[in-house]
């Protein structure tokens, strides 16, 4: 039988993972079988946690939180799976977090006794991995990164003592206003993609980020590839209009909008500043960033 090691990060979604274990500890083990379960705050903790777990023969961990608790997971996993590739970790999530976006890219039962029946009927997948390097430090992100705006949204996100949707959506608008477009050059499997002011643009291995906007539609995360959108230097109104758009996947028609596909993409800030990024709703600054996929190289339940 499976042993399973239940992450739950007490802050995901304003206390939100805490009260699921809470409410539904007895129905996950039902289902799941044996469980341990461990409190997390950051990505320190889960290194440590996971690596204690391993030698007591737990194979999969299960995070309860959103797509951050995503994002400490998954680095803590990969760097504990190069370490020991004898005895690799695979990985569930059951959506908690105020996001959510990664489960709804993998069509997901949001309800949690529907995830935890999802995670116990699961077939094992493989599934691509996203490796930025900022600045020359490595980080790992499972669903998305993005520069721009997004990098504005989550700085102010963070810079706030409230979390939950309403925090967000003013974190948008306030963002919106505030933001001008930063100069930048994109290329792409080493060739020139974009150069000038760029508003947003979105490295995506999974469909969704920013709480429900389906950024990158035709996304699949285990095809090898990336899926970029960008927008240029935008007007207020336009911006407004392809918000709304991207809720339903509608911008990618946009003459706003360009797209490609790559398995390699380096953005730099051409006037030699920072660059603010989101790392599955992580935020980061570098002056450069170097993104590569690494193909299939996470076992998931989903």
């Amino acid at each position: 039988m499976t042993r399973s090691l239940i992450i739950i990060n007490p802050h995901a979604g304003g206390g939100r993972a805490r009260r699921i274990w809470q409410r539904h500890a007895d129905y996950i083990r039902a289902r799941l079988g044996d469980v341990e379960a461990v409190e997390t705050n950051s990505q320190d903790d889960v290194a440590d946690v996971l690596c204690s777990a391993s030698r007591r023969g737990v194979t999969r961990v299960i995070s309860i939180g959103g797509d951050g608790t995503n994002h400490y997971s998954v680095n803590a996993i990969l760097r504990h799976n190069h370490a020991h590739p004898h005895h690799p970790l695979t990985y569930a999530s059951l959506p908690a977090g105020t996001g959510r976006d990664w489960s709804r890219g993998a069509a997901m039962p949001l309800s949690i006794p529907q995830a935890v029946d999802w995670i116990a009927s699961a077939r094992l997948r493989n599934v691509d991995v996203g490796r930025a390097l900022l600045d020359g430090q490595e980080r790992f992100f499972l669903n998305a990164s993005s520069v721009g705006v997004s990098g504005e949204v989550v700085k102010r996100v963070e810079a706030s003592a409230k979390g939950g949707r309403i925090t967000y959506l003013k974190a948008i608008l306030k963002a919106l206003l505030a933001y001008r477009p930063t100069p930048m050059q994109i290329d792409v499997d080493g060739q020139r993609w974009l150069e000038g002011p760029v508003y947003l643009a979105a490295v995506c291995n999974g469909q969704f980020f920013g709480q429900g906007l389906k950024v990158a539609p035709d996304a699949q995360i285990d095809d090898g590839l990336f899926d970029l959108v960008a927008a240029g230097d935008l007007r207020l109104p336009v911006v407004l209009r392809l918000l709304q758009q991207m809720y339903r996947g509608a911008h990618i028609f946009s003459p706003h909008v360009q797209l490609q596909r790559g398995s390699v993409v380096t953005i730099t800030h051409t006037a030699g500043g920072q660059i603010g990024l989101d790392l599955d709703g992580e935020g980061a600054f570098a002056q450069q960033v170097s993104y590569s996929l690494l193909p299939r190289a996470l076992g998931m339940h989903t």
